[in-house]
C-alpha cells in the first residue's frame, strides 16, 4: 500500500510537470521529494526488523586483525584469514574489519585476505550475509597502508599545490588502489587545520593552517574517492591540529569555545559535509569549554571533561544539529589510550553510543578471542536491556550503516569470490608505472621554494655533495640521477657525492665538505626537538646543521636546505642561502626497476625536491602553513617567520 501512495503522488506530481516517473535500475520508483529510493529504506528497515539485539551490536563494530590471532594453533599470520577467524565472522554479522601494514603484504595476498573476509560475511554466513566495511588508513604520505601501492606525496604537499584538480585526481589514484583489492572505505581525508606548529601527531598529515584551503582540498579528496566508489571519512573531529598531545600516547586537550573552533576547525568540516561525506570520525581530544560533563579517570583518579568522542554534546548538539550531518559517525579507534587508559570499556560504549556514535572503531580486537568478543557484544546489550541505552539509539545507527551499505550497493548481490581478470586488474593498478609517474609529477608540483631563486638551477658543472640526515635516504637521491638523466637534464659528466651524517660530527665529513662546491643538506624534522640543539636525543640534525652551514660560508660556499617534512624548520636554517620544502620524507628501500603490481611502495617527495634543484621547471607551490619565529631556546614565538 504505502509504495502504491508514493508511486501515485509520483505519478500525479510528474504529470503535472510534464516529466517521466523516475525509478532505479529494478524498476522500483525513486521518492521524488528525497531523492532516495523506497526500495533502500524498505530493504533496511526490514533488515534491521529481523536482527536479534545483539546482531545490531555487531554491525556497530569494526574489527582489527592486528597482532597474534586467536586461537590460531600457533600460526601468527595475520595475512590470511584463518580458518576459525572465518568460522567467527561466518556465524555473527559485524560491521566492517580494518586492515594495518602488518595484514597488508602484497597485491594478490591483499586481494585473497579480503575476499575471504567478505566471503565469510556474505555467502558463508548463517543468518543476514552482510557485506563488511573493509576499511584502511591511507591518506597518503606518512600514513599509507598498502604494501605496493603508490604512497603519495601527502596533504601538505597537496595544501601547497593548492589546486582542487590535483588533490582530485591524487585522491583518484588512491579510490583506484584500493577499489582494486577490494577495500570500500579509507579513513580519509584528514581535514584537521595544523595551526599548532608543536602539534606532534598530525603535522603534515594536514593540507594546511589556513582553513580555506583545508575546505578546498577536502571537498577535492572526497571527489576522487568518491569517483572511485571508495567510502570518504573526514577525519578527526571536532578538529586535531591546535593540539599539543598525541591521542595514541594521551588525553589531549583544546580550550576553546564552541564560537573559537566555529570560526575555525569546523569551517573544514562544515565544507566536507557540504560536500557529501560519507562518514566522520571523532576525535579523542577534551573540550571542557564545550564539554562539562565530569568522569573520575581510572588512570588518575581525578575528574576530566568527556572526550569529543563521548559528548553528546559535540556529536549530537553540534555536528548532527548545527553543522546538519546525517551520515555516519565513527569513533577513531577505542584502544588508544586517550580512551582506554582513562575511561572504563563498559563506561565507554554507554557514552559513545548515547553520545550519537555509530560505529565502534576497535573497541576489541580479533587477536583478543571470540570469548572476549562477545562478552564485549553482551555488555552493550546488557546495558540496552538495563535501559542505559535505548534499543531506538541502537536501531538508529544501525539503519544509518544499512543505508550507506545500501546506497553504495553493498547489500546487493556482489560476487567476492577472485576470478583471473579480477588478479590481473589489481596487479595492473596498484603502484602501476602510470600512478608513480603521476606522483612524481605531483610531488614537484609540491616543492616549495622559500629563498634562493637567483641562486637557481644549480650549476651542473660544480661538483655537488649531498648530505642527507639519514643512510637510508640515498636511494632517493640516486632516483633522482637516474631521472635527471634520463631527462638529460645532466649527463654522466655530472660530479656528485652521497653522504649521510647521520650520528656523524662535522670532522667526520669535513675532507667531503672541503671538495665540493656546492653542499644540499637534507634535515628531516618530526618535531621541534629534530632542531632543538639542547635536545640530547633528537637534536644531533640541528647541532650538525649549524656547523656545517658556519663552516661552509667560512668557505664562501653555498648551502642548499631541503626541508623533507615539517616546513617549520625553515625559521630554523634561515642561513641557507636556498631552502626548499618537500614535506614528506619516506624512502626507497630498493630503486624501482619494474612495476607488475607487486612493487614495493616508495616515496618521492626527496626525489622531487632533488630534481627541481637542478631542472628549469617553475616553482609555483606556497608555504601552506603559517611558519613562526624562534626564540633563543628554540621554542615557537607568536610572531610569524615571513612579516
Amino acid at each position: 500500500m504505502k509504495k502504491i501512495i508514493i508511486w501515485l503522488l509520483a505519478t500525479m506530481m510528474l504529470t503535472a510537470c510534464g516529466g517521466n516517473i523516475p525509478v532505479n535500475n529494478s524498476g522500483d520508483i525513486i521518492n521524488p521529494t528525497s531523492g532516495e529510493t523506497q526500495i533502500i529504506q524498505d530493504k533496511v528497515d526490514d533488515l534491521v526488523s529481523k536482527m536479534t539485539l545483539e546482531e545490531k551490536i555487531e554491525q556497530m563494530i569494526i574489527l582489527d586483525y592486528s597482532g597474534v590471532p586467536y586461537g590460531n594453533e600457533g600460526n601468527n599470520d595475520v595475512t590470511k584469514v584463518a580458518s576459525n577467524v572465518k568460522d567467527y565472522i561466518s556465524s555473527h554479522n559485524f560491521g566492517g574489519i580494518i586492515l594495518f601494514r602488518d595484514n597488508i603484504k602484497g597485491t594478490e595476498q591483499t586481494l585473497r585476505l579480503i575476499s575471504d573476509f567478505q566471503l565469510a560475511a556474505t555467502k558463508n554466513n548463517t543468518s543476514h550475509q552482510i557485506p563488511l566495511f573493509v576499511c584502511v588508513d591511507q591518506e597518503g604520505g606518512r600514513i599509507i597502508r598498502l604494501a605496493t601501492g603508490t604512497s603519495l606525496p601527502g596533504n601538505m604537499a597537496l595544501g601547497a599545490i593548492n589546486d582542487s584538480e590535483v588533490t582530485k585526481e591524487y585522491a583518484s589514484i588512491i579510490g583506484k588502489e584500493l577499489n582494486a583489492l577490494g577495500f570500500n572505505l579509507d579513513f580519509a581525508p584528514v581535514l584537521d587545520t595544523n595551526n599548532n606548529p608543536s602539534n606532534p601527531i598530525i603535522g603534515v598529515r594536514s593540507f594546511s593552517s589556513d582553513t580555506s584551503r583545508v575546505s578546498k582540498m577536502g571537498e577535492a579528496f572526497i571527489d576522487g574517492l568518491h569517483s572511485e566508489g571508495i567510502i570518504s571519512t573526514l577525519k578527526h573531529f571536532p578538529g586535531h591540529g591546535d593540539t599539543g598531545t598525541d591521542s595514541h600516547t594521551g588525553l589531549p586537550m583544546i580550550n576553546k569555545s564552541y564560537d573559537e573552533i566555529k570560526s575555525l576547525e569546523l569551517i573544514p568540516f562544515k565544507a566536507g559535509i557540504d560536500k557529501g561525506a560519507d562518514m566522520i570520525m571523532t576525535a579523542h581530544i577534551v573540550y571542557p569549554k564545550i564539554e562539562t560533563t565530569k568522569y573520575i579517570s581510572k588512570k588518575t583518579g581525578e575528574e576530566i571533561c568527556l572526550p569529543a568522542t563521548l559528548s553528546k554534546t559535540i556529536l549530537t548538539d553540534i555536528l548532527r544539529n548545527d553543522l546538519g550531518f546525517k551520515g555516519v559517525i565513527v569513533t577513531d579507534a577505542l584502544n588508544m589510550a586517550a580512551i582506554s587508559e582513562h575511561i572504563d570499556k563498559k563506561d565507554t560504549a554507554k557514552f559513545a553510543i548515547n553520545a550519537g556514535v555509530d560505529i565502534l572503531l576497535m573497541p576489541v580486537s580479533l587477536a583478543s578471542g571470540t570469548k572476549e568478543i562477545s562478552e564485549y557484544v553482551d555488555m552493550v546489550a546488557n546495558l540496552v536491556n538495563e535501559g542505559e541505552i535505548p534499543e531506538a539509539r541502537i536501531n538508529e545507527s544501525v539503519a544509518r550503516i544499512l543505508k550507506l551499505k545500501q546506497e553504495k550497493n553493498l547489500l546487493e548481490a556482489n560476487d567476492y569470490e577472485i576470478t583471473d581478470s579480477k588478479l590481473k586488474n589489481a596487479l595492473s593498478i596498484v603502484g602501476s608505472k602510470e600512478n608513480h609517474d603521476k606522483e612524481l609529477e605531483i610531488c614537484k608540483k609540491a616543492i616549495t621554494l622559500v629563498k634562493g631563486k637567483d641562486l637557481l638551477p644549480l650549476d651542473k658543472n660544480n661538483n655537488i655533495l649531498i648530505l642527507d640526515a639519514y643512510e637510508n635516504e640515498k636511494n632517493n637521491i640516486e632516483y633522482a640521477i637516474q631521472i635527471l638523466k634520463e631527462q638529460k637534464v645532466i649527463d654522466n659528466s655530472f660530479s656528485y657525492d652521497i653522504a649521510s651524517y647521520e650520528k656523524k660530527s662535522f670532522s667526520d665529513l669535513k675532507s667531503k665538505i672541503d671538495k665540493a662546491s656546492i653542499i644540499i643538506i637534507t634535515a628531516d624534522t618530526y618535531s621541534r626537538a629534530y632542531f632543538d640543539n639542547n635536545n640530547e636525543k633528537n637534536g644531533w640534525q640541528g647541532r650538525f646543521i649549524d656547523q656545517a652551514i658556519n663552516e661552509i660560508h667560512k668557505q664562501n660556499k653555498k648551502v642548499v636546505l631541503v626541508s623533507c617534512m615539517l616546513p617549520y624548520d625553515v625559521a630554523r636554517y634561515e642561513a641557507a642561502d636556498v631552502i626548499v620544502c618537500a614535506y614528506g620524507e619516506r624512502t626507497i628501500s630498493k630503486l624501482p626497476i619494474e612495476y607488475n603490481g607487486e612493487t614495493a611502495t616508495f616515496g618521492q617527495n626527496m626525489t622531487a625536491a632533488i630534481i627541481k634543484l637542478f631542472d628549469d621547471e617553475e616553482f609555483k607551490a606556497t608555504l601552506p602553513v603559517d611558519v613562526y619565529k624562534l626564540d633563543k631556546d628554540y621554542n615557537y614565538t607568536l610572531n610569524l617567520w615571513n612579516e
